[in-house]
């Protein structure tokens, strides 16, 4: 298992720092100590104080490893138990009283000591960003208020100063600003999401092979995103430029864009092209062996889009039933 491998190599670092004293220290293997020990919820583990602390280890105030508050912060989420916190107020030298603040606000906290000790980590700001947006769009009052949205503007635009490369951090920028909550506090939310996508386009191999990003991924990645700009913006021109590009994709590539060169389609209303790409979808996943159920569902409700588009309302029930029924 992935927690064993990391183990077994950082204890193989220690012992080679004995002897050698010059011998540096492996951030990323504690990073990926700490991701798998979280996945495998052993939070105790990764947060104690002896072995192996992997999370600990990242945490400590002489460390810059963003990505640790980020990881904490998601582990908040998960396990919420008093024990839980009381180690994270030691580790991040919380209030104890802090106990009583709700989920949000104490995954707020992290992210916030987060930015105070990596003040150049555009990551924390996007991820700190998607919480205060989440809170907005939670708010259930009449009259909402915008200050939520103003700041994670304000990190979202700090984010950017910074002019990150990590292809991560860029999808997460561009995710933020696609959201149609921004059009309250940035009516050129939309232009910025693409902005990034150009700022994703542009980066050099060099750039994708630090971050270990398969170049033809990307292209797929990118496409998706204009696919889902070009369908909320609705231009019909858009729509057919981007749609069309199915067919140059092949196999799994173009399976995963059919369902979004569908709806394109329906939204430049060109039904016939719609209908060509579904019976395309259809046989595509048909001739898979193992189909996931997933891939069924997402051909049913392209086809309850077509169905829709031409009136035929009981067909539209009949297909997306048994969808809903599941909880999908």
């Amino acid at each position: 298992e992935a927690a064993y491998i990391y183990r077994e190599h950082l204890k193989a670092l220690h012992a080679a720092r004995l002897k050698d004293p010059a011998v540096g220290d492996d951030t990323q293997a504690w990073l990926g100590l700490a991701r798998a020990l979280v996945a495998q919820h052993k939070y105790d583990e990764a947060l104690g104080d002896h072995g192996y602390p992997a999370l600990r280890v990242l945490l400590a105030p002489s460390q810059r490893v963003p990505e640790s508050y980020a990881l904490l912060g998601n582990m908040v989420d998960q396990d919420l138990s008093p024990a839980l916190w009381r180690t994270i107020c030691t580790i991040l030298e919380f209030d104890p009283a802090t106990q009583s603040r709700s989920p949000a606000e104490k995954v707020l906290a992290i992210l916030d000591r987060g930015v105070d000790r990596n003040p150049d980590s555009a990551l924390l700001r996007v991820y700190r960003a998607s919480l205060h947006r989440a809170s907005y769009r939670n708010d259930r009052t009449i009259a909402r208020d915008l200050r939520e949205l103003e700041l994670a503007r304000a990190d979202l635009e700090a984010a950017e100063r910074l002019r990150p490369t990590d292809p991560d951090v860029l999808f997460r920028l561009f995710d933020e600003w696609y959201d149609s909550c921004y059009a309250n506090v940035a009516p050129d939310h939309l232009d910025r999401a693409a902005a990034r996508l150009r700022d994703l386009a542009a980066l050099s191999a060099d750039t994708l092979d630090e971050y270990q990003r398969n170049p033809e991924d990307m292209k797929l990645s990118l496409l998706l995103g204009e696919a889902k700009l070009a369908f909320k913006r609705g231009d019909p021109a858009r729509c057919l430029e981007v749609a069309s590009r199915w067919e140059e994709l092949r196999d799994e590539d173009q399976r995963r864009f059919l369902p979004f060169a569908g709806r394109l389609y329906l939204r430049a209303e060109r039904p016939a092209l719609a209908r060509k790409v579904a019976a395309h979808y259809r046989t595509a996943i048909e001739n898979m062996t193992g189909v996931n159920p997933d891939l069924r569902d997402s051909a049913s409700v392209l086809d309850a889009s077509l169905a829709w588009a031409d009136g035929r309302w009981y067909e539209v029930i009949s297909l997306l039933e048994p969808i809903v029924s599941a909880g999908q």
